[in-house]
C-alpha cells in the first residue's frame, strides 16, 4: 500500500513539473505571446521584462515561476485585464462546476439504461450503435 502511494505522488510531481513547463514555455518562452502583450500595452521590451521577471537565464525564470505557484499559490497577472488569475478563475468556477454538474448528470440519465438496455439484449443493433458510440466518444 505504502509503495502504491509513494509512486502515484511521485507522477503526481512528474505530471505537476510536465504541466508547468508547457505552461511557461507556451506563456513566457515563445517569442508570440510576449510580443502581442508588448503590442497591446504601453511597456517597452525592457519594463515587460522586468514586470514579468523574464529577464534571466531560463532555469531562473522556471523557478521562479514554480516558487509563485507553490509558495503562494498565485498564478499570477492576466495579459490583458492586468487582473489577478486566480480571482479570474475563482469568479468563473461556479458557472464551470454547474455545467460540469448538468453535463454529467444528463450524461448518467441516457447512459444507465441504455448500458442497462445494452446488457439485457446482447449483440443487437442496439447494442452494436452504442458500442460504436461509446468507441467515437473516446476516441473524441
Amino acid at each position: 500500500m505504502l509503495a502504491y502511494l509513494v509512486k502515484r505522488t511521485a507522477w503526481a510531481g512528474v505530471l505537476f513539473l510536465v504541466i508547468t513547463m508547457v505552461t511557461f514555455v507556451l506563456f513566457f518562452v515563445l517569442p508570440v505571446s510576449n510580443a502581442r502583450f508588448v503590442r497591446r500595452t504601453e511597456f517597452s521590451s525592457n519594463e515587460f521584462k522586468r514586470t514579468l521577471q523574464v529577464d534571466g537565464p531560463l532555469y531562473k525564470q522556471y523557478g521562479q515561476f514554480l516558487a509563485r505557484i507553490v509558495k503562494h499559490g498565485s498564478l499570477g497577472a492576466s495579459y490583458d485585464s492586468r487582473r489577478d488569475v486566480n480571482a479570474i478563475v475563482g469568479q468563473a468556477a461556479p458557472v464551470t462546476l454547474s455545467l460540469v454538474l448538468g453535463g454529467a448528470i444528463v450524461w448518467m440519465l441516457i447512459a444507465i439504461p441504455v448500458g442497462v438496455l445494452s446488457a439485457v439484449r446482447p449483440r443487437s443493433l442496439l447494442d452494436r450503435v452504442t458500442i460504436i458510440g461509446v468507441l467515437v466518444g473516446i476516441s473524441a
